[in-house]
């Protein structure tokens, strides 16, 4: 069981190897998997198909002798249902369980000490984060989070692209800017930033007699997105820039070892390189494509010590990734960076989709959608739904101060407890001990001590599948339990034998949910 170190999951399945090693067989690994219906027990596993291959005979059999060897301790009963074994615990396995539940580091693990590098947002320093980043900002956080709690070493990284073209476009907006300033007439750069922000930085410049335009442009903007990403909980262990990559001459390192090896060649006074397709690396005039510098960039990550890449990327990287990997191992480095794509945030307000455009300067920011909706509606929103595909997220829903907003409804019943927990300690409830945990047998009551025993489980699966929006439908679900419970069952005023481990159960409810808010950037009020 939980508190004695080892999960009921752990212990059957170390039961099942025993068992197939017994029967002969050592390259099978047994997993067990929790039931998706309630009728199909608490865990479920396909062995008895994987064994009935290899020995030929019926999974209906093979499944049967499987259920004759299997150590029933902490098991309620065993059910074959067309060759699946179906696995009930008893009730006083989740019972017991919920000690563990009040742990402040309840579901965490210890020991992995993988380093990895998180790198998302990455904006373009031209201009205000728009909600897009807002979504990268919110999934990258609780990526970054869960790694830590599960006991893995995880940074959080900023790539600053100050080097590219996109830079050198917003110098040339702000020049004309601050000619316009002047009172002279000027032709206006070809999709060049027009937004006020720009007229802001060009009255600096001129202000402060600022000579090298484009630095101040792309300090003052970087300055201005990471105000914002803290106003959104959000703060980088590591910036890393691009401009700084391509002046450490790794660039032209590994260009040359590609050159070597017969991975480039010249074709029309440009630099093709030989991945998925021919790539054009350095054109007619000497300057690199993009994936170019990205390339030094990840070389730069592994040579920090990070043993696993994850980029947080938009939908518009997605046909370079092919070749960055392909890149990274011919040049000798590990080919699987991890490419998680944040799809695009239609925002919605009173049933209309809001245009945005960064360019024009028209559009709704993660300033304006903070100042709007606030951080933890906006963050609880942007995990409701899976980061690659493209949502709808509605202002009016997320402003609402009702149960009918989830976000409000989950954070409801952390502070509805918070106020119970008061209530009952004012009645001389100080005090709690487990002695008659056993009571709490209601159909209410076991099914919230379910859900909180799965939890470790939930959580290693929910990171290792990157299924992080599931995390909101954990709660949502644990509160609508919850809250049945609640309105079903007095606590404090009710059965007198059930007033301690009821509250215990209550307790534990809170602190998964603060435990699962928090992992979210997420905060779990006292009052609301």
């Amino acid at each position: 069981m939980q508190r004695c170190g080892v999960t009921m999951k752990k212990k059957i399945e170390e039961n099942l190897k025993y068992i197939i090693e017994e029967i002969g067989f050592t390259d099978i690994e047994p997993k067990i998997l929790k039931s998706q219906e309630e009728k199909f027990g608490d865990y479920t596993t396909n062995i008895a198909f994987l064994l009935s291959k290899k020995m030929k005979r019926n999974p209906m059999e093979v499944a049967n002798e499987i259920v004759q060897k299997i150590d029933t301790e902490g098991i309620d009963k065993i059910e074959v249902v067309n060759g699946f074994i179906n696995i009930f615990l008893k009730k006083e396995v989740f019972q017991k369980n919920l000690e563990n539940t009040l742990k402040e580091d309840y579901g965490n693990s210890y020991g992995k000490g993988k380093k990895i590098n998180v790198e998302y947002v990455s904006a373009n320093p031209t201009g205000p984060l728009h909600v897009a980043s807002a979504r990268a900002a919110t999934y990258g956080d609780t990526l970054v989070n869960l790694f830590r709690f599960k006991g893995y070493i995880a940074d959080s990284e900023y790539y600053i692209n100050d080097g590219g073209g996109q830079v050198e476009l917003l110098k040339e907006s702000v020049i004309a800017r601050m000619k316009e300033l002047k009172g002279e007439k000027v032709q206006f750069p070809e999709g060049g930033y027009l937004g006020d922000y720009i007229i802001d930085i060009a009255k600096e410049v001129m202000k402060r007699n600022i000579e090298d335009v484009k630095k101040f442009a792309v300090d003052y903007i970087l300055n201005m997105q990471k105000k914002t990403l803290e106003r959104f909980g959000t703060n980088f262990n590591n910036f890393v820039s691009e401009k700084w990559i391509r002046e450490t001459k790794r660039i032209e390192e590994f260009i040359e070892r590609l050159k070597r090896m017969g991975k480039i060649f010249e074709k029309d006074n440009a630099f093709l390189f030989k991945g998925e397709r021919e790539r054009v690396f350095i054109k007619s005039d000497g300057s690199y494509t993009y994936i170019v510098p990205d390339i030094a960039y990840h070389i730069y990550k592994y040579e920090r010590g990070y043993e696993h890449l994850i980029d947080l990327l938009g939908p518009d990287h997605i046909a370079h990734i092919p070749d960055l990997r392909i890149a990274l191992k011919d040049l000798g480095y590990p080919e699987d960076v991890e490419v998680i794509i944040v799809q695009w945030v239609h925002l919605l307000k009173d049933g209309v989709v809001l245009k945005m455009s960064k360019r024009a300067g028209s559009f709704i920011g993660m300033d304006e959608l903070i100042d709007e909706v606030g951080v933890d509606p906006a963050r609880f929103f942007f995990m409701m739904r899976d980061v690659s595909t493209p949502m709808e997220f509605d202002i009016n829903l997320a402003k609402e101060q009702s149960l009918k907003n989830p976000v409000y409804y989950v954070q409801y019943g952390h502070a509805r407890i918070c106020s119970l927990i008061e209530y009952a300690e004012r009645k001389g409830f100080k005090e709690l001990n487990f002695e008659n945990i056993n009571m709490l047998n209601d159909d209410e009551e076991i099914k919230i001590l379910k859900e909180l025993y799965f939890f470790p489980e939930f959580l290693d699966d929910v990171l290792n599948n990157r299924t992080l929006h599931l995390l909101t439908s954990f709660l949502i679900n644990l509160s609508s339990l919850y809250h049945n419970f609640y309105q079903k069952k007095r606590i404090v005023d009710g059965e007198k034998e059930k007033i301690v481990p009821r509250l215990l159960l209550s307790k534990g409810f809170k602190n998964v949910i603060r435990i699962t808010l928090n992992l979210m950037g997420v905060g779990a009020p006292e009052r609301m």
